[in-house]
């Protein structure tokens, strides 16, 4: 479960809890079959400080409450937000979970692209909503390896994510730590 810190309105609070909800239901059906992995499982453990992160609005919202500035900010999270897997090989994958209201654009980098295979490398994740992402390792040593999902705010119309990176920085950057033991 992915906890939220911040100030929200009444009706971002509702979309926070149904987003958790059904992404603990998509991820227990996930993670049930890949307990001999040793993947981290306790989605308690997995605390977001939006808060940290993004500003809050002074504005109040349409019910009264104090609207919250990240809704309208591409926030991207990853769950879990690090992976174990075999130096046999092996396949992982994990949640990206857009946690805003705007359509995110992400791209994927690796410190090791000898031994770890990313699919998909470009993507969209639609708003408060969520995409797998499949990593998979091939045959190497045994270490410590990282990647980044590097994130920023995409129109509804746009069809190649890919285009979106190759003018202005991103937004931000997620980074999934990844052991091979």
């Amino acid at each position: 479960m992915v906890i939220v810190f911040g100030v929200l309105g009444n009706r971002d609070w509702n979309a926070v809890l149904s987003l958790c909800f059904a992404y603990r239901q998509i991820v227990s059906m996930v993670w049930g079959a890949r307990d001999n992995l040793g993947v981290q499982k306790n989605l308690a453990e997995n605390i977001i400080s939006l808060s940290a992160r993004h500003r809050m609005s002074a504005q109040l919202a349409e019910d009264g409450g104090p609207a919250f500035f990240g809704s309208k900010v591409p926030a991207l999270v990853v769950d879990p937000p690090a992976a174990i897997l075999p130096c046999g090989g092996g396949i992982c994958t994990l949640m990206l979970i857009n946690m805003s209201a705007t359509r995110v654009a992400f791209r994927m980098h690796s410190s090791n692209n000898n031994n770890y295979r990313l699919r998909p490398v470009y993507g969209f994740v639609e708003a408060t909503s969520m995409a797998p992402l499949e990593i998979t390792r091939l045959s190497g040593p045994v270490g410590a390896d990282r990647l980044a999902a590097q994130f920023k705010g995409a129109p509804v119309d746009a069809q190649d994510p890919q285009s979106l990176f190759k003018s202005g920085q991103p937004y931000g950057e997620v980074i999934i730590h990844l052991t091979a033991q």
